[in-house]
């Protein structure tokens, strides 16, 4: 940062020399109450950055109060001159500072004491693409932006753990919801994949069998482990221990294979339980569960955390009064609950929703009791911290004395705008609890994303209670990097806003002052594009829908949202101000704007193919077939522009991932659709 030579030393040897004390409050030879360095109180987390002057000698005391405090003083001193960490690099200021050991008194203590990242995933555009190598690294980022915890979330058919259950073995291995996203060289974007045919993790490229891709998923996760506990951070894996996969049907009896969405080979990825009569009750059901969780725990016991993600559910009234009968062992607060209410037989998705009491979490967590304090993984002793998401926040109040282990807390979830647990009416419940915020919503990565204000709105409304911090789980990192950065300083400081984490940020990725004032104009309109689509149209560009993903709407006809003229304009604001940005920035982060301002130029092309698809789909309703495929063909010209422009500047494997999604799930069935149309008109000619 500032070619300065610097000596070092344990001790001290030139007494009259400037100097820099870089330690931890636990070193009492250096930093003991009669030392010349003596430090203020420090917690855990707590670290300084401070100028001090010992016999008229200038020097800098770089502290934590643990070892990864120490670091991230270290990297706070870097901060302070300019360096903002990315996920992706480090941006260093074009012209630092003049080199100076005096002037410095920071001192910073968490008010969120876990800020925590999610990897792993679903779909293709997630961290699950991203070989252990390069998980690493964006650890190793996270650790400077003073990140405690990583959460892997795990699916049943990844390959991170075998198991047997009446004698069927466990034979799917797979890391997304379709078998294979093959390279079609004549899609657009393919030239990113450098001639590959397919897309794939890196680290199970080539692997045929479920034995190599099971040997392959163990070392990829234990890769993860060390590197997150050598960055000084716990680790743990999310997951719903009830789902499995479809070899089980024959010997878990109430099951179902799933075949979701639409995918290209029909692949059935994951066995789930039949909505009605969910088998809380049945022994097959709590084998697969601790099955599953104690292979999770025997596989990796350097594991800090197991979270369970309890399923909603419909639910029948005898099981409801059986588990709150239970659960009313444990605590006095459930003997007032309106037993009428939470034992309505619940059918529908409508149903659920609208009840007060839903009967669904009492189930679930009277079942993981059964489990952990009576059943056979009571007497395991070395298992991780457990962590129950997916509990309804009316139950908040009730869950301190239900939980099945001492140590055990709660994950609330939240989702920008939508759902429960907004600003407005966030409670934290009444036990230890972390709140986990899905930033990208159930969209696939085109969609450029802006959620930094909602996250502060958030933040804000935690102040109270038992919140323990923030988990991101960001999808794709994208446009969330921002974000990222927010946390990692509002979490020290609760006054910081968003716009002061932007210019703080910004100002030296920009190095220019209006520059910077347009990404914040620019992040502004994207939010509120966002805000308006999430609202309109939820899961607008989602790939849970398949091969459906783009031409559902067009296929039933489908209405475009109501403000969708103002959506519109909110992303092409977005785009100008974030080309115009770019073009006054001639230091290296000029490439990190030119990749924002890519994207949001994809996002527009990809709300073109939607509109084009509407009026498509209009123009057949009234069978003129002529018009239909005018706008098709447009609707194919913009997609294929949308794609090629995500080429231009991809840059991860989640970047990969998106346009591989793209290319399988719209791309391909549009072409099919034009292909349709074009055969009808041939026919009517």
């Amino acid at each position: 940062l500032f070619e300065v030579e610097a000596k070092t030393e344990q001790t001290l040897s030139d007494k009259g020399a400037s100097f820099i004390v870089v330690g931890t409050t636990t070193n009492q030879s250096l930093f003991s109450e009669k030392s010349a360095y003596a430090l203020p109180e420090l917690s855990e987390q707590g670290h300084l950055v401070k100028s001090i002057d010992v016999d008229g000698n200038s020097g800098l005391l770089i502290a934590g109060g643990s070892p990864v405090a120490t670091l991230w003083a270290v990297y706070e001193f870097g901060y302070q001159n300019g360096v903002r960490y990315l996920l992706q690099s480090d941006i260093y200021p074009e012209t630092p500072k003049e080199f100076t050991l005096t002037g410095y008194d920071v001192k910073l203590e968490p008010d969120l004491q876990t800020r925590g990242f999610r990897l792993g995933g679903t779909y293709p555009d997630s961290f699950i693409s991203w070989n252990a190598a390069q998980c690493k690294s964006l650890i190793a980022q996270l650790a400077k932006l003073k990140f405690t915890h990583i959460e892997v979330r795990v699916e049943p058919w990844h390959p991170f753990i075998h198991y047997e259950i009446e004698g069927v073995a466990k034979q799917t291995g797979l890391l997304w919801k379709a078998d294979t996203f093959p390279i079609d060289p004549s899609h657009p974007g393919s030239t990113a994949f450098k001639g590959a045919d397919q897309l794939q993790n890196t680290d199970f490229a080539g692997l045929e069998t479920y034995k190599e891709r099971l040997a392959a998923g163990q070392q990829y996760l234990k890769t993860l482990i060390t590197a997150a506990h050598e960055a000084g951070m716990t680790i743990g894996v999310t997951l719903d221990p009830l789902e499995s996969t479809p070899e089980f049907r024959e010997v878990l009896e109430g099951s179902f294979v799933s075949n979701g969405p639409p995918l290209t080979t029909g692949f059935p990825y994951e066995l789930r339980l039949n909505h009605d009569g969910y088998p809380w009750y049945k022994p097959d059901f709590e084998k697969l569960a601790r099955t599953q969780l104690q292979a999770y725990a025997d596989t990796y016991p350097e594991l800090d955390v197991l979270t369970v993600q309890l399923p909603e559910t419909f639910v029948n009234p005898a099981e409801v009064k059986r588990a709150l009968k239970e659960l009313q062992a444990y605590t006095d607060d459930l003997d007032d609950i309106p037993v009428a209410e939470i034992v309505k037989p619940i059918s529908t998705r409508a149903q659920q929703d609208a009840s007060k009491l839903p009967g669904d979490t009492l189930l679930a967590i009277a079942f993981y009791n059964r489990l952990f304090r009576t059943g056979p993984l009571a007497e395991f002793k070395e298992f991780p911290r457990l962590q129950f998401a997916g509990i309804r926040p009316v139950w908040g109040p009730y869950v301190a004395d239900l939980l099945p282990k001492s140590n055990s807390a709660v994950v609330a979830e939240a989702s920008p705008w939508t759902g429960s647990n907004q600003p407005e009416e966030l409670t934290a419940p009444a036990a230890p609890a972390l709140l986990e915020c899905s930033l990208h919503l159930n969209n696939l990565s085109v969609i450029a994303m802006s959620t930094t204000r909602w996250l502060a709105e958030e933040v804000k409304a935690m102040e109270k209670g038992t919140w323990k911090g923030v988990v991101l789980d960001m999808g794709t990192p994208a446009e969330h990097v921002p974000t990222a950065h927010f946390l990692s300083r509002v979490a020290f400081d609760a006054a910081v806003t968003p716009e002061e984490a932007h210019e703080a940020y910004f100002s030296t990725v920009t190095q220019n002052s209006s520059s910077t004032d347009r990404m914040w104009l620019a992040f502004g309109h994207m939010e509120a594009g966002t805000k308006l689509l999430e609202q309109q149209a939820s899961g607008f560009v989602s790939p849970s829908s398949g091969r459906d993903m783009l031409t559902a709407p067009f296929k039933s006809q489908w209405d475009l949202p109501g403000e969708w003229e103002e959506i519109k304009e909110q992303f092409t604001a977005s785009m100008t101000e974030l080309y115009r940005s770019h073009d006054q920035v001639k230091t290296p982060g000029r490439k990190e704007l030119y990749y924002y301002a890519k994207r949001s130029e994809a996002v527009l092309s990809y709300l073109t193919c939607v509109e084009e698809l509407h009026a498509a789909a209009e123009a057949e309703k009234e069978e003129d077939l002529e018009l239909t495929s005018e706008h098709l063909y447009t609707a194919l010209e913009a997609l294929y522009d949308a794609i090629d422009t995500l080429n231009d500047v991809a840059r991860n494997p989640s970047d990969l991932g998106t346009i591989a999604l793209l290319n399988q799930y719209a791309y391909a069935p549009l072409l099919e659709e034009v292909e349709r149309i074009e055969a009808a008109l041939e026919e009517a000619e």
